[in-house]
């Protein structure tokens, strides 16, 4: 009924270190066989995702990731 997808901002990975990660903007999410009419929040966020379903996928579109989010599809309402 629930999936959730941990996203990582692995920017600041260095060779030996991590350094401070750069925001990532603009992301989307593309989860295949998810419910249309599914809703998706952004834990760290805690905001409602905006979504489009299309051909089986439905996209996610996400907040802006500093260092990691985590994504809720709920298909069981």
């Amino acid at each position: 009924q629930r999936l959730v997808v941990h996203v990582v901002n692995m920017s600041g990975a260095r060779r030996s270190n991590f350094g401070p990660p750069l925001p990532i903007r603009d992301g989307v999410l593309r989860v295949r066989g998810a419910d249309a009419g599914a809703t998706v929040r952004a834990l760290v966020g805690d905001a409602p995702c905006q979504t489009s379903a299309e051909d089986g996928w439905l996209t996610i579109t996400l907040p802006r990731i500093d260092l990691f989010d985590v994504i809720v599809v709920d298909s069981s309402k």
